[in-house]
């Protein structure tokens, strides 16, 4: 508690750590939110889907432009046009039920999903308005880009001030010799790393805290549904928060120079190419912000809690892992020494 109540003190006496940490996000989430609303659209727009189906007459499929649906012989043979990427979904309807068998964009998967529930509801409909199956999310509520934005910063700020903060702290001690006079005390240096760890996490409760109620309160943003969506959403926050800090506190104990020179530029850059900024500027799925925003987008929009709970169980690994290597690191002598 004294490691804890110390960072805290530090924390709030500098009032660079208050600005960046609790007033930017909302600033640029605003910003950003109101200025490039023109230039972004925030709804996902699917394009054109090719659906393969299995077990029902042609005339109940509905009319919708962009769709192409494509009767297949079997399920096997649908769900084998999918992973060779000839078609974005598959369906079969049966006495036992619907078996939907997805491709690989998230985006039009769901949109498959909606059409094919609807045509288990309105089989007896060949034809349809669009607009039946075409509504905004579903949800009967017209996301904004604030709503992607009020997301988006939070992303941004675990990285950054996770990052920065986890290495900057563990580098800052071993300079100014806190380190080292932390290590002669009777504690083990197990239990004074993992203080030392733990001191960050009422940190990461204010990042998380202090942009997700003012951007509901101020900028009338909107997350999840329903509380228990939006208390996963702020868990899968705070879990990544925490891996990054624990993952980066190991940059901190081995960087001879002021590791923030090297990860202020490398994560602007990280964030920017994840679409953090702009949806539209968006170089790979696969980088970590952008899969964090995927499953929060996943969860907001949606209310699938797949990939939300797969990168919760892929960063509580990355703690385990960090917290081994670092109790492990912190026991050296020449990492505690000035």
């Amino acid at each position: 508690m004294a490691i804890i109540k110390r960072e805290l003190i530090l924390f709030f006496r500098d009032w660079g750590s208050i600005f960046f940490c609790m007033i930017f996000p909302l600033v640029l989430t605003g910003m950003l939110g109101t200025l490039l609303e023109s230039l972004n659209v925030s709804d996902y727009a699917a394009g054109n889907l090719t659906l393969q189906y299995v077990g029902i007459p042609e005339e109940y499929l509905p009319a919708i432009d962009g769709v192409t649906f494509v009767k297949a012989d079997n399920f096997n043979t649908a769900k084998d046009a999918v992973k060779d990427k000839k078609a974005d979904a598959a369906v079969s309807f049966s006495a036992d039920g619907i078996d939907l068998y997805k491709g690989g964009d998230s985006v039009k998967s769901g949109v498959a999903e909606m059409i094919f529930r609807s045509v288990s509801l309105n089989g007896n409909s060949g034809t349809v308005d669009n607009s039946t199956y075409v509504k905004t999310k579903e949800l009967g509520y017209n996301r904004s880009m604030m709503d992607y934005y009020a997301v988006a910063m939070i992303v941004m700020i675990l990285f950054m001030g996770g990052a920065i903060g986890g290495a900057g702290a563990f580098y800052e001690s071993r300079k100014d010799g806190t380190l080292r006079r932390a290590a002669i005390s009777p504690k083990t240096r197990t239990a004074l790393y993992l203080e030392s760890l733990l001191s960050f996490l009422p940190q990461n409760i204010f990042q998380i805290v202090c942009t997700m109620i003012p951007a509901v309160l101020i900028f009338h943003a909107h997350y999840a549904d329903t509380f228990a969506e939006n208390l996963l959403l702020f868990a899968m926050f705070f879990v990544v928060g925490a891996a990054i800090m624990a993952l980066f506190g190991l940059v901190g104990l081995l960087s001879n120079i002021n590791p923030t020179l090297i990860i202020m530029p490398v994560m602007w850059a990280l964030l920017f190419c994840s679409g953090t900024f702009s949806q539209s500027v968006l170089v790979s799925e696969k980088l970590p912000p952008a899969l964090i925003q995927a499953a929060a987008f996943d969860l907001t929009i949606f209310g699938r809690y797949d990939k939300c709970l797969a990168v919760m169980c892929v960063c509580a690994v990355i703690i385990i892992l960090s917290v081994i290597t670092g109790t492990l690191l912190f026991g050296r002598k020449e990492v505690t020494a000035k």
